[in-house]
């Protein structure tokens, strides 16, 4: 997937296959793991465990069968819609038996002989169903016959049946009274609160490498909650889709402008809402490409710079009849008229920080120059360059050592203002941030921190400390409308301890 060197992912961290190493044990799944474990070692009966459409459930299966005992021997049906004797063909072949023909109640014997067999060498059986909403009512009742086999003093086959409300709605009637009576253990799955999604956010995209600040806002978990309805299948959906969102505008950070553009186009949204924004999917794919021919064109522009400077490190003079790098970066297009001679070029770094999406500028909108000209003193450009760079350096350090004596001091639950997030961004071009936040918005503090993700350095600059979330957005929404635009958000100070 493109974002995945985006965001420093080593996978992608919110697929829907149900892989068990993104278990997440938060919002009382691991307790119910426990639990389940504990009934079938107990000879507990039969287990139910009830949940809605994409909860989690079949998650929940395959990390029981994962961390199960040795001892334990696992009949998994993902698809129960079986009649009763191809389910119990299907329990006989698990168990390595080999049957053909014969009427069903030898079928019967010859799997009670199995599971005898195996409980006295020490071992249990467990048969866990999947979808056990959608079994006829034959075979449950089939699997009601089942639980009755059982030695003198344990059970020889455990059963766990997974399935959606209409099982428990199934179970409550007349018919199914003599089943629902032998179920000992009911389980249910509970959507995820606001807080729970926040967690589980954070938690698979850990799982799956990510090592920076939290990506997710506070303001885009509650949309995610809200959209998903709590549903870990929906959220995964949401989250994927906001990332894709976000890395099509080169941002670091998902807001909820990305969750509305995500649950659109997963058609989470209530009927009134599915108005088709600009910014969707299909967009965003589009938008993805022009980003990555822009990357390959910043390379050639740089490549174009690089051989025009001389050994001596002047940029030398374009010819008559050269056309600007610029000009092939920008339009794509080759001018048919030839160029006039033009004065030296300014130094590569202020066109870079122009072109740089993290430079927190519209499109189009130029960052403050990297050196003024020279002055009527006579001081050389050369010598009024070495001025401006020590005085970059010297900016970009009070920066850090602002942040250096405001994060101990402050408490976790402090929150404040991300004007830029950057990866692998050299020092000049901080610095020219630094230098503009505090061009655009002076006497406020303005802070740098650096931080590893991977084998990458992110850095970004802040500023402001609030004590609460409904301030710090009333500051955001008074940034200068430079940084409102490139996507600036509010954070926690505990993001950075």
């Amino acid at each position: 997937m493109m974002y995945l060197d985006h965001f420093g992912l080593r996978e992608l961290p919110f697929r829907l296959t149900p892989l068990t190493e993104f278990f997440f044990s938060g919002a009382k799944r691991g307790a119910t793991v426990d639990a389940l474990i504990y009934a079938i070692l107990q000879d507990e009966g039969i287990v139910k465990v009830s949940g809605e459409v994409g909860s989690g459930k079949t998650m929940l299966c395959r990390v029981l069968i994962e961390r199960l005992p040795d001892t334990v021997d696992t009949v998994y049906f993902a698809n129960p819609s079986l009649d009763p004797e191809d389910l119990l063909r299907t329990i006989a072949s698990e168990l390595d038996l080999s049957v053909s023909g014969g009427s069903l109640g030898s079928l019967i014997t010859t799997i009670q002989d199995e599971l005898i067999r195996r409980h006295g060498r020490g071992r249990r059986v467990v048969a866990l169903i999947d979808e056990a909403h959608a079994m006829p009512a034959q075979s449950l009742e089939q699997i009601r016959l089942l639980s009755n086999l059982e030695t003198g003093r344990h059970k020889l086959l455990q059963l766990v049946l997974f399935g959606q409300p209409e099982l428990d709605a199934l179970l409550d009637t007349r018919a199914m009274r003599p089943l629902k009576d032998r179920i000992t253990h009911h389980f249910s799955l509970d959507p995820f609160s606001a807080e729970e999604v926040a967690d589980y956010l954070e938690f698979r995209m850990r799982a799956a490498g990510y090592r920076g600040p939290s990506v997710f806002s506070p303001a885009s978990t509650r949309k995610i909650a809200h959209y998903a309805c709590g549903l870990s299948r929906r959220v995964n959906v949401l989250a994927d889709k906001s990332l894709l969102a976000a890395y099509a505008q080169n941002l670091f950070a998902v807001n909820p402008v990305h969750v509305k553009t995500a649950a659109r186009d997963a058609q989470y949204l209530p009927q009134g809402m599915r108005r088709p924004g600009w910014l969707t999917i299909p967009v965003i794919l589009a938008v993805s490409v022009v980003l990555a021919w822009q990357a390959y064109a910043r390379l050639a522009a740089d490549d174009v710079v690089a051989r025009s400077v001389s050994h001596t490190g002047e940029p030398m003079a374009p010819s008559a009849t050269s056309q600007p790098p610029e000009s092939r970066v920008h339009d794509g297009s080759t001018p048919t008229a030839a160029h006039t001679p033009q004065a030296p070029a300014q130094p590569s770094t202020t066109r870079l920080r122009e072109e740089t999406p993290h430079d927190g500028l519209p499109p189009g909108e130029a960052a403050p120059p990297a050196a003024a000209p020279p002055t009527a003193g006579g001081t050389s450009p050369r010598r009024q360059e070495a001025d401006n760079d020590n005085a970059s350096d010297d900016g970009l350090a009070r920066a850090e050592a602002a942040l250096a004596d405001w994060l101990p001091t402050t408490d976790e639950h402090t929150w404040f203002i991300q004007l830029h997030t950057n990866t692998d961004m050299p020092d000049a071009q901080l610095a020219a941030q630094v230098a503009q936040a505090r061009s655009l918005m002076p006497g406020q503090d303005i802070r740098v921190y650096r931080a590893s993700l991977g084998n990458s350095e992110r850095t970004g600059v802040i500023t402001g400390s609030f004590q609460n979330e409904h301030d710090a957005m009333r500051a955001l929404d008074g940034l200068p409308p430079a940084y409102r635009a490139a996507g600036a958000y509010v954070r926690r100070a505990e993001h950075l301890k």
